[in-house]
């Protein structure tokens, strides 16, 4: 029975032991996302939608980002009887990102600003946009290193008024050099 704690005792000092540093100095970083999405502006419509994201590494912790995705949402009819369409909303950002790089799972935060084309209804509108994000990167490799979206908000103004978007997905990304 105690010959498994020294064990148990390794495998876990592996786990939180330290990786290889993520998105470095001087360093690329590319990556694909997947995510679940809501967009309110009256109602809240449910979709989903992908993207593409790179980086480039100031410092071991800051790094500049910049994104472009696509998503839909589903038309809805609220408890009033207002018809909201589907919207295609795909558009980009640029900003920044704060990583805490000390473990495998790097925690980090991402700020920016960016512009949407918000599709619908026959109608075609163009969105500036403000946008914050916490997420949880999982390092594989020095390299290869995979991770969660745990919320991405993204606040528009579209037809003069204030349009939210809520987003939870999943990561991969490839530091290039």
């Amino acid at each position: 029975m105690h010959r498994k704690w020294p064990a148990l005792a390794v495998l876990l000092a592996l786990a939180a032991a330290p990786a290889p540093a993520r998105a470095g100095e001087d360093e690329w970083e590319l990556g694909v996302d997947g995510f679940g999405a809501l967009f309110r502006t009256g109602a809240t419509q449910w979709g989903g939608g992908a993207g593409i994201h790179a980086s480039y590494g100031l410092t071991a912790a800051w790094s500049v980002v910049a994104a472009a995705s696509w998503r839909v949402v589903a038309a809805k009819t609220d408890a009033m009887g207002t018809f909201y369409p589907a919207r295609h909303l795909a558009g980009g950002f640029v900003g920044a990102a704060f990583a805490l790089d000390v473990m495998r799972i790097v925690p980090f935060l991402q700020a920016g600003v960016g512009a949407y084309v918000v599709a619908g209804g026959g109608e075609v509108h163009v969105a500036p946009s403000a946008e914050v994000a916490l997420s949880f990167d999982y390092v594989l490799t020095r390299s290869l290193y995979v991770g969660i979206d745990l919320v991405r908000a993204r606040f528009l103004l579209l037809e003069g008024a204030l349009a939210t978007g809520f987003e939870a997905g999943l990561r991969a990304s490839y530091v290039l050099w």
